[in-house]
């Protein structure tokens, strides 16, 4: 019986960690902090034009 709490209470803390960081994960993306992949990626289009360009 100990084993079967034992088991449950690390179940339980791995649980309770892993939500734990998905809503600190959810708060910063929706802090405006993050930086969007689409702006991200036209980022790196753009330079990656740019280098194109200039190589030409």
């Amino acid at each position: 019986m100990k084993d079967k709490l034992i088991n449950l209470t690390y179940i339980a803390a791995v649980v309770m960690l892993l939500t734990s960081v998905c809503v600190a994960l959810v708060a910063f993306a929706s802090s405006g902090l993050a930086v969007p992949v689409d702006e991200l990626v036209a980022i790196q289009a753009s330079e990656f034009a740019q280098t194109v360009r200039e190589a030409l």
